[in-house]
């Protein structure tokens, strides 16, 4: 490891410590967390790619993002598709730097868990027709809020796209996912199929010795109103419907 990638690590865990003000107006003067995990969707051209694919399919009238972290994935997915977006943060000194870094566009970001975020924005959102795309990306060690947050979305916004960060491809292991033990592996095992019921399961159609970045799996999961419009993606592969 190079001496500034050890001096960056020891900052970033004495910088936990600090005041969430102070962490994140020294992380700002921080050119390389700009950019953090290579880029939007951990540096990864496929994801990227079946984003701005999805985007012009699917016309989504609103995003919905839950982790925001350090706002690279929410500023992309503000530019691609021009829509209002919606993002949380638990985390004090990240949502600060979100804060500053998206300032100026139409961005709307909360500092609260993401279970609490989707009920908050539930009751604003209930008027909203068109197809949202959901971006799930706030799981972290022990708290895995997935199907919780699933148990929010499907009945309220049966017309949209759920893609969940971090998951499992099954058929793919050069894919990574998140494996927290027994019973915390992001994969199926974690959806409630009882509340998707008619929805469809679907993963990258790119294998992922092809991937760049970091090579994280993802889960798309479909409301049965976009199911016809997604299957057009050649950047997705439907495996089943729930």
């Amino acid at each position: 490891m190079r001496p500034s990638e050890i001096f960056g690590r020891a900052l970033d865990k004495a910088l936990d410590r600090a005041p969430p003000r102070l962490a994140a107006g020294i992380d700002l003067r921080r050119p390389m967390l700009w950019d953090s995990w290579g880029g939007p969707f951990n540096g990864q051209r496929g994801r990227q790619a079946m984003l701005r694919d999805l985007v012009g399919l699917c016309g989504f009238t609103q995003i919905v993002e839950t982790g925001t972290f350090r706002g690279v994935t929410t500023q992309f997915l503000s530019d691609i598709s021009g829509s209002p977006v919606h993002s949380c943060e638990l985390f004090a000194r990240y949502f600060r730097f979100s804060s500053v870094r998206l300032a100026s566009r139409d961005i709307e970001l909360e500092n609260m868990d993401s279970r609490a975020f989707l009920l908050q924005l539930a009751s604003r959102l209930d008027s909203v027709t068109g197809p949202v795309l959901f971006y799930l990306d706030a799981h972290w060690r022990e708290d895995l809020p997935l199907a919780e947050e699933l148990r929010i979305i499907a009945p309220r916004w049966p017309k949209s796209v759920v893609l969940v960060d971090d998951f499992q491809v099954a058929d793919d292991p050069g894919y990574v996912y998140d494996d927290y033990g027994p019973g915390k592996v992001l994969n199926e095992s974690l959806i409630p199929v009882e509340c998707l019921d008619e929805w469809a399961v679907a993963y990258p159609s790119l294998p992922s010795r092809d991937e760049t970045g970091f090579r994280t799996g993802c889960c798309v999961l479909i409301g049965p109103p976009m199911i016809s419009v997604a299957r057009q993606s050649a950047h997705l592969r439907i495996t089943r419907t729930l």
